[in-house]
Parts: C-alpha cells; sequence; structure tokens
C-alpha cells in the first residue's frame, strides 16, 4: 500500500501560514491599542497639567489660553477616538484570527479522518496478504489421509 499522503497538504500549508499572519495582526493591533492608551493618557495629563490662570487677564492672553486648553480638549478627543478605533481593530483582527484558526481546525480534522481511513485500508490489505499466504501454504502442503 502507498504511503500517507494528505490530498490537502498544500492547502493546509497556506491555512496555516494564513493563521500565523492573522495572529501577528493581532499582536500589532494590540500593541497600535496600547500606544493609543499611552497616547490618550499623555493628553489628559497635558490637559489636567495646564496651570489655571489666576487673576486679571488680558483679553488676548485670555483669549490664548481659551485656545490652547480647546486645543488640548480636542488632542484628548482625538486620542479617545484613535484609542477606541485601536480597540475594534483589536476586535476585528481577532475575529479573523479566530475564523483562519476555525479552517486549519478543519483541515487538521479532515487530515486525521483521512490518515484513519488509510490506517484501516492499510491493516485491512495486510489481512488479506496474510490470508492468502496461508491459503496458499494451506494448499501446498500434502493433506494426511485418515484410516
Amino acid at each position: 500500500m502507498k504511503r500517507y499522503r494528505f490530498r490537502l497538504e498544500q492547502v493546509a500549508r497556506v491555512r496555516k501560514l494564513q493563521e500565523d499572519q492573522a495572529r501577528a495582526e493581532v499582536m500589532r493591533a494590540r500593541q497600535r491599542l496600547i500606544e493609543a492608551g499611552a497616547d490618550l493618557s499623555q493628553s489628559i495629563e497635558r490637559l489636567d497639567g495646564k496651570p489655571r490662570s489666576s487673576g486679571h487677564l488680558t483679553p488676548g492672553r485670555f483669549r490664548a489660553e481659551r485656545t490652547e486648553e480647546e486645543l488640548l480638549a480636542r488632542a484628548v478627543l482625538a486620542a479617545r477616538l484613535a484609542e477606541s478605533n485601536a480597540r475594534l481593530l483589536v476586535h476585528q483582527r481577532v475575529d479573523e484570527w479566530a475564523a483562519a484558526a476555525r479552517e486549519v481546525s478543519t483541515l487538521e480534522r479532515l487530515d486525521e479522518r483521512a490518515r484513519a481511513e488509510h490506517e484501516v485500508a492499510a491493516a485491512r490489505d495486510t489481512q488479506i496478504e496474510l490470508d492468502d499466504l496461508v491459503t496458499t501454504r494451506r494448499a501446498a502442503t500434502p493433506r494426511e489421509v485418515q484410516p
């Protein structure tokens, strides 16, 4: 009997590579989420750490500080949005990785099933050969005549 070879071996190899790539994309997305969280923290710290003016301000100075606060607040909003987008991207990448892993798992189960069928067929062929050998020997052995 021929040696076992999974017919979809090349497909399985490609699917495994795709799963590995999807896993790497998850790691990159998670890293981006961590970076976005750090950016958000820095933006909040800058806004919270801005010293508040006390006393009388000139109209020009008041507008400048107000503009600076608005810019810092917008930076916080932008950082929150970036973090939210990064979180969504992580979820999307995890879903893609799970789908790729399911495809690999399906092909692995097919391989296991085909391997088991091959082993059963090989055992059956071996048994047939043994039966033929015993039958041939039995036919070749002279029989004793009973009185």
